[in-house]
């Protein structure tokens, strides 16, 4: 299974590789992107079972949203789970098409929650 997340934060991604490899066994590939024109990039390249973008990214033209809806009109199976230190209802995620929220800073118990589920 492929992963791939989305953050214009180095650390914070990096950061999250670590934290799924560490939950997950090593018959998943995690990656990481740091913009949107990136992420468009690796997914033209991989098919990613699962993609995890924050919402607010260095770009003009996509936020982590734009980012989501871009991968499930690719890959309409895909898990799409935005990522955000604002509080979003969960609700309103769906609404947009995107299958779960996590918020900001991710927690460990919530995060391998949300990938085992």
């Amino acid at each position: 299974m492929n992963i791939l997340i989305v953050d214009d934060d180095f650390g914070v991604s990096r950061s999250l590789c670590s934290m799924i490899v560490d939950l997950l066994d090593s018959h998943y590939l995690v990656e990481s992107a740091n913009s949107p024109d990136e992420a468009f990039g690796m997914m033209e390249e991989k098919h990613y079972h699962i993609v995890i973008s924050d919402l607010n990214l260095e770009n003009i033209n996509f936020n982590g949203i734009g980012v989501l809806l871009a991968a499930k009109k690719r890959y309409p199976n895909v898990v799409a789970i935005l990522m955000s230190a604002e509080d979003i209802r969960t609700e309103d995620v769906r609404k947009m098409g995107i299958d779960r929220f996590l918020g900001k800073p991710v927690s460990l118990e919530l995060l391998e929650e949300v990938l085992q589920s």
